[in-house]
């Protein structure tokens, strides 16, 4: 039987103590690591995710320029097949969500990292790679300590060891991302159609268009269509971006990406969630519109605007008489 096994830095680099993550994060640049974050959760979607030896490849040709001839590739790709070779039933990974994650939060809210760095050659793809593993290293010091504290408690072993593995990111894994854009993108379309046809919601509906700078929920969806759903393909990888000319877009285009971009000083890494790129997963540079996680995007259709529409109520008790979800019922069609 085969385990399947996280890759952390004292799994890869057996010898010596690892560096601090800000020592590395300075030989790489804030962006570097941002598009690499961004890239490699492409690759975390249920059934799709490469081999290490496949991901070690695509990390060294990310940004258009490929170093698999370079001293750096042949370093980690060498280490790797040592570890390979004396696994014996163990399978290993390479990508976690929630390192990831952690490692783009953490990144964007440094302020000691600068935020590109001119590289001219491959060899910061080596610390970029040992940051990573750092954040893999954490996660699996979390499951340990989850793990030790469920075999404190015999009687309660695989419930406790389940849970371990499992929060507070539960819906980061497994994710279908095919019938997750379906369900979200029906579940939004019925939302809108009853907010519009229900006299109570009808001012709580039309503050909301106002506020993305929509005439109806046609414009709506069909900005959503071209700033949102194009780009989530559930078989495509690579970074997820939408590139605006905004000599040419209209100015709703630009108004209604800008509701889903975050600001970096609010990004911060503890325990909430991801809060803020749940709320904006979009990150602008320039007129690039990246996107961070595909997940927090497809579920801000639906999920999103839910809390969206709560918080315009608690900001504005006249857009609604009544709790927002204070009553059920149909509408017609």
């Amino acid at each position: 039987m085969e385990t399947m096994e996280l890759l952390g830095y004292r799994k890869f680099f057996r010898s010596g103590e690892p560096g601090t993550k800000l020592s590395y994060a300075i030989k790489v640049g804030k962006d570097d690591i941002q598009r690499l974050c961004c890239l490699m959760l492409t690759y975390c979607k249920k059934g799709f995710t490469p081999s290490v030896d496949d991901i070690i490849r695509i990390w060294f040709q990310y940004i258009g320029k490929s170093y698999l001839e370079s001293p750096a590739y042949g370093f980690i790709a060498e280490e790797y097949d040592r570890i390979a070779r004396t696994a014996g039933h163990h399978r290993f990974y390479l990508l976690c969500e929630e390192a990831l994650l952690n490692l783009y939060t953490w990144a964007t809210e440094n302020p000691e990292i600068p935020e590109s760095i001119d590289q001219k050659d491959g060899s910061f793809m080596v610390p970029l790679f040992m940051l990573c593993l750092l954040f893999n290293e954490d996660v699996l010091a979390n499951y340990d300590k989850g793990l030790q504290s469920a075999q404190q408690h015999p009687d309660r072993v695989l419930m406790r060891m389940i849970l371990a593995q499992r929060f507070p990111q539960n819906d980061l894994v497994d994710i279908d991302y095919g019938k997750l854009v379906y369900t979200q993108t029906y579940k939004l379309m019925e939302l809108l159609n009853f907010l519009e046809a229900t006299p109570k919601y009808q001012p709580l509906f039309q503050h909301f268009l106002e506020d993305f700078q929509c005439g109806n929920k046609e414009d709506f969806f069909k900005a959503l269509g071209g700033a949102v759903i194009m780009p989530l393909n559930p078989n495509k990888t690579g970074i997820n971006s939408l590139v605006l000319n905004e000599l040419k877009e209209p100015e709703e285009t630009v108004a209604f990406l800008g509701k889903l971009v975050f600001d970096p000083g609010d990004v911060s890494l503890g325990a909430d969630d991801y809060k803020v790129l749940r709320d904006r997963p979009l990150q602008k540079a320039g007129n690039e519109y990246r996107v961070v996680f595909d997940l927090f995007l497809i579920k801000k259709l639906y999920n999103g605007i839910i809390f969206k529409l709560s918080d315009y109520v608690n900001k504005n008790k006249q857009l609604l008489k009544g709790p927002f979800f204070g009553e059920v019922g149909g509408y017609n069609k």
